[in-house]
């Protein structure tokens, strides 16, 4: 496989069977538009185009829409669909699993808020901070998420019982910081466990700084002792 693209030109929309994807080509398709449903977010910058990547690649979000996948990610996955139902080895569930958050991860990249502008996004990213919160916010969502969004491609039916294995994950770093930041401020607000996380996966780079900026000062009494302006 060297390209794919889905032919659906809105990715805002999503449907919510259950219904197993049947091959690898149907996965990818279904990937982008299941990602913005589960996120609630208002777009995606995904362009429904999918490239096969060589070398140690795993995945990227290119900011021009393409969403770049490395042989560690696809091949793992040709092998699950060529054993679609059939009880398979612990170890291969765990690289299947590993391939599909990865994918997650990666649509998050790609999820905004209505009118989210890729060049905006790219500028903040590269600001100091810029990726190391995007990453770990992706990294973090996407595995709160992973469940919920395999059992939204039907996941759990062409590989029985991948949902009772565990893969490690990316950016041991990053997602520990994310964590400690978006819980205190949960906390502090008497918000839900994952709201804020959730907040902030739905904004681009551009937005999350801001964004998280606006929730530290809340959560404080400056507002009580400050002009709103």
């Amino acid at each position: 496989m060297t390209a794919t693209h889905t032919d659906d030109s809105s990715i805002s929309a999503s449907r919510t069977t259950a219904e197993p994807t049947t091959s690898l080509d149907d996965l990818l398709a279904r990937s982008g538009p299941e990602a913005v449903a589960l996120a609630a977010a208002d777009q995606s910058a995904w362009s429904g185009e999918v490239v096969e990547a060589t070398g140690e690649s795993l995945g990227l979000a290119h900011w021009d829409g393409t969403l770049y996948l490395g042989e560690r990610i696809l091949d793992p996955l040709r092998q699950m669909y060529e054993r679609s139902g059939e009880d398979q080895p612990t170890a291969d569930l765990v690289r299947y699993r590993e391939s599909l958050a990865t994918i997650l991860h990666e649509h998050a990249h790609f999820l905004g808020p209505a009118g989210a502008d890729q060049e905006a996004a790219r500028g903040a990213f590269i600001q100091p901070g810029g990726r190391q919160l995007e990453e770990g916010v992706a990294e973090a969502w996407a595995r709160d998420h992973l469940d919920e969004f395999l059992t939204r491609l039907g996941i759990d039916k062409v590989a029985p019982g991948i949902n009772n294995v565990h893969a490690d994950g990316y950016y041991p770093a990053f997602v520990p910081a994310v964590r400690i930041l978006t819980t205190d401020l949960e906390n502090r607000t008497n918000l839900h466990r994952g709201t804020i996380l959730d907040t902030l996966n739905r904004q681009t780079a551009e937005g999350q700084f801001p964004t998280l900026v606006t929730l530290l000062y809340n959560s404080t009494t400056l507002p009580d002792l400050d002009s709103p302006t």
